[in-house]
C-alpha cells in the first residue's frame, strides 16, 4: 500500500461503531423518503467511494438495490471480503465514479468523505448525475476546506496550504509523502459555485445535535460544546456554515 493513500484507506476501511453507522443511515433513508416521495424497498441507491462497504451493507436490507464504486483496489479487496463475510448481494465495482455505467438509474446517491479525495470532480459529478433519476438525490458530506485543524491528519492549517507547501508540511510530520488525495475539499462559497454549474437544486442539512455521526461519535467536552453552539448558529444564521467543520449536503437533480 502507498504511504500516502494509508490515512484514506485506514478511515473508509475502519469499521464504525453500529451506532455511528445506523444513525447516519437512517438520517439519508429519512432523507430520501421526504426528498423523493419514493418508498423505501423501490429505491434504488448508488454508493460513491464505498470503501469497506460498512454504509453499503447498512443500508442494503432497507431498499431495493444497492450498486457500490470504489476506486482503490485495497480497499475495494476488503469490500470484497465483507461482502463474502456478510453474505451480501451488492454490487461492488473498482472503478473511479467518472468511469462507471449501469443499466439502473438511482434514487438516492451516497457520497459520504468522498468529494475531498475526487481529482476531476466536475466529471465525477457529471457522470453521478447521468446516472441519477430525474428527482434522484444526492447525500453528500465533504469536510470544509478552511477548518483549522484537517480532518485526516490532524494537522493545522494543512488544508489551507498550496499543494506544494502542503506536501512538504505533510511529509516534514512523518504521516505521509503528499497530501494530494485528500487535498480537493471546498469552502462554503466553493461548493455553492460548484453544485451551481448542475441541473439541480441543493440545501444545507442541519444536522440533530444528538445525531451520532456527528464527529464519529466523539462526546469529549469541548467537542460537543463547539458542535452545539456551531449548529445553533448556522440554524439562526446559515452563513456561519463557512465555519463549520464540513457540510451536510442534499442535492436534487432537476425534474
Amino acid at each position: 500500500m502507498k504511504k500516502q493513500n494509508y490515512y484514506y484507506l485506514n478511515d473508509r476501511w475502519r469499521d464504525w461503531d453500529s451506532n455511528i453507522t445506523k444513525s447516519l443511515v437512517k438520517d439519508v433513508l429519512a432523507t430520501a423518503r421526504k426528498e423523493t416521495k419514493i418508498p423505501l424497498k423501490k429505491m434504488n441507491v448508488l454508493v460513491v467511494g464505498c470503501g469497506g462497504g460498512t454504509y453499503s451493507f447498512a443500508i442494503e436490507k432497507k431498499v431495493k438495490k444497492v450498486e457500490s464504486v470504489e476506486p482503490y483496489k485495497e480497499a475495494y479487496l476488503q469490500a470484497l471480503e465483507n461482502k463474502k463475510r456478510l453474505k451480501s448481494d451488492i454490487s461492488i465495482h473498482n472503478v473511479v465514479i467518472e468511469k462507471f455505467n449501469s443499466s439502473t438509474r438511482f434514487d438516492l446517491v451516497m457520497s459520504i468523505t468522498t468529494l475531498e479525495h475526487m481529482p476531476n470532480p466536475k466529471a465525477s459529478f457529471r457522470q453521478i448525475f447521468k446516472l441519477m433519476k430525474p428527482g434522484g438525490i444526492i447525500y453528500l458530506t465533504v469536510p470544509n476546506k478552511l477548518w483549522p485543524i484537517e480532518v485526516h491528519y490532524k494537522l493545522p492549517f494543512l488544508s489551507w496550504l498550496p499543494l506544494p507547501l502542503a506536501n512538504r508540511y505533510l511529509k516534514l510530520s512523518g504521516l505521509a509523502s503528499t497530501y494530494e488525495d485528500s487535498s480537493y475539499a471546498m469552502t462554503y462559497w466553493g461548493i455553492k459555485r460548484f453544485f451551481n454549474q448542475y441541473p439541480c437544486s441543493y440545501y444545507f442539512k442541519v444536522p440533530e445535535s444528538n445525531a451520532a455521526y456527528l464527529g464519529l461519535g466523539d462526546t469529549s467536552t469541548l467537542y460537543t460544546a463547539i458542535k452545539n453552539i456551531g449548529i445553533k448558529l448556522i440554524t439562526r444564521w446559515p452563513i456561519f456554515w463557512a465555519f463549520s467543520k464540513g457540510f451536510i449536503l442534499v442535492i436534487k437533480k432537476n425534474e
